[in-house]
């Protein structure tokens, strides 16, 4: 998540943005809050096709990493995957570093994904899809697998802890997240690395970044904005634990299997891979809150409180040692 300063719903700075991929955008086009969270995120249509710009600034996204993400999905695209499509602007580039009045910012314009959200299926309709997700998130490792990047590499699992360190220091977090960062990072540097366990993971397979078209019967993952270099069970364990049922993971597992091979020794450890999901998520919500200001808007205010209660919860199990 972005710092709260961000979350501001800004239609002005999303409609000069727009401009860069439309020449025809007035104060007037039509741009539509989608959600605002790690990115801001506006809809626009255009030509009666819906297009998803996304946008930060410059200090909450790195322009390497964008490109580095931009890139690996175009590897998805050259082999027949289907990923979220990323629409060049006028001046040829996928990703803009726009100077405006608000500062600099980096944007991205997506073409929609056809179907729905896997969240938004009914649980009665969603169990008949399960083997086709474990499908789809098995051929995104297997072709992972051979990725190789021509320039801009995402950062790992490692840099990534580094920097969840910084906050840590910065923001002055109790002793036992401290404590579980080194745990984390003790845990990851002896597990054992192959080509076939480890490589380039979306890192938010979760079912609200997956779209399902039930005319092409196809999956279609949007949001590679926190891929990373991890183990491939990090994605596997993230997934399983948002389907929230047995009969479900096990589905999605057996075709998952199909696709890829399944490294046991290392999804033994699916409880280590969870905490350092939730250590991740701890030290950007801890930068996220810090600072504070007078008068407050009252949707900040309760944002607050609701992260406050997250991170608690959070926090409970940190600095205990991992079983064996």
């Amino acid at each position: 998540m972005m710092k709260l300063k961000h979350l501001f719903f800004n239609t002005d700075l999303s409609q000069m943005l727009l401009r860069n991929w439309f020449a025809d955008i007035q104060d007037d086009s039509p741009v539509t809050p989608f959600r605002t969270s790690a990115n801001a995120v506006f809809t626009h249509v255009n030509q009666r096709q819906k297009y998803f710009l996304r946008f930060s600034p410059v200090e909450e996204k790195d322009s390497t990493q964008i490109r580095a993400e931009l890139a690996f999905l175009q590897y998805l695209y050259d082999n027949q995957y289907n990923a979220v499509e990323a629409i060049p602007a006028l001046n040829g580039e996928s990703l803009v570093v726009a100077d405006t009045p608000w500062g600099v910012y980096n944007a991205v314009l997506f073409r929609e994904a056809k179907g729905r959200q896997l969240s938004a299926i009914k649980e009665k309709d969603k169990g008949k899809l399960y083997h086709g997700y474990g499908e789809a998130l098995g051929r995104l490792h297997r072709l992972s697998m051979d990725y190789t990047p021509q320039a801009e590499r995402r950062l790992d699992w490692s840099q990534l802890l580094e920097q969840s360190d910084a906050m840590l220091r910065e923001y002055k977090a109790p002793a036992e997240v401290r404590k579980e960062l080194e745990l984390l990072k003790r845990f990851f540097s002896e597990l054992p690395v192959t080509k076939n366990n480890y490589g380039l993971i979306h890192y938010d397979f979760e079912s609200d970044n997956v779209f399902y078209d039930r005319h092409s019967r196809a999956f279609c993952p949007i949001d590679f904005d926190d891929a990373m270099y991890h183990w491939f069970t990090m994605d596997i364990v993230k997934t399983v634990q948002d389907i929230g049922n047995e009969q479900g993971a096990q589905q999605f597992l057996a075709e998952y299997k199909r696709e890829m091979e399944f490294d046991e020794s290392v999804y033994a450890y699916a409880a280590v891979f969870q905490r350092y999901a939730t250590l991740y998520s701890y030290a950007r919500l801890l930068r996220s809150v810090h600072e504070q200001w007078d008068n407050e808007p009252a949707w900040m205010t309760e944002l607050r409180l609701k992260l406050a209660v997250s991170m608690n919860e959070k926090s409970k199990a940190f600095g205990t040692e991992f079983p064996a």
